[in-house]
């Protein structure tokens, strides 16, 4: 099944759509990423995210023309839940999006496999505040494209996310070097969103 991630292009939107989706919406400045990075807050760099579920090739195009005006990027991605104790987001939740590209030496296969076979399994050990951890890969074959893959790392809080995003300094360490080995770390972005109010 496709599953579609818009960017959203205004905090003040409100798209409707016929098919399962969620709307989060961008905090002002990325203040949660940046607490867990150690550096200063700045303006985030994106509005929100919406995620959609069309269960077709046709109802897919038909949300992908209802989102157009919304956002600022459409993505279609292929998902893979890698655990979800989390369940249906409530307001106290929060979801911190990294928008992923490959180093340039790594194939879009070679990326995928140490992603999932490597990475979320380290995740795992070593950001225990994490609830639900999906990522989500963009077709291959795309030359024009600026990222490869959106992971959503869900906490149950803003207070999970800022104190349990690493479970100690040698997490720090783990995941640092890993994520050298196939991130290209000057490309992407990442930001909080929260979703919103049913």
């Amino acid at each position: 099944m496709i599953k579609l991630i818009g960017l959203l292009a205004n905090r003040s939107t409100e798209p409707v759509l016929a098919v399962p989706y969620l709307v989060c919406r961008a905090d002002e400045t990325d203040a949660v990423i940046a607490a867990v990075n150690g550096t200063p807050a700045r303006a985030q760099p994106h509005a929100g995210l919406v995620l959609a579920w069309p269960p077709t090739g046709a109802e897919c195009e038909a949300t992908e023309a209802a989102l157009a005006p919304y956002v600022s990027a459409l993505y279609r991605t292929r998902e893979v839940l890698h655990w979800d104790e989390l369940g249906a987001p409530t307001a106290d939740a929060i979801v911190l999006a990294y928008l992923v590209r490959r180093r340039a030496d790594l194939s879009s296969a070679a990326f995928e496999a140490h992603y999932r076979e490597r990475h979320a399994p380290l995740a795992r050990v070593h950001h225990p505040g994490i609830a639900r951890y999906v990522q989500n890969y963009l077709a291959r074959g795309d030359a024009t494209r600026s990222i490869d893959a959106i992971s959503e790392l869900w906490f149950r809080s803003e207070r999970d996310a800022r104190t349990r995003f690493y479970r100690d300094e040698e997490s720090v360490r783990a995941i640092g070097e890993d994520v050298r080995r196939f991130i290209d770390l000057r490309g992407g972005s990442a930001f909080a969103a929260r979703p919103r109010p049913a």
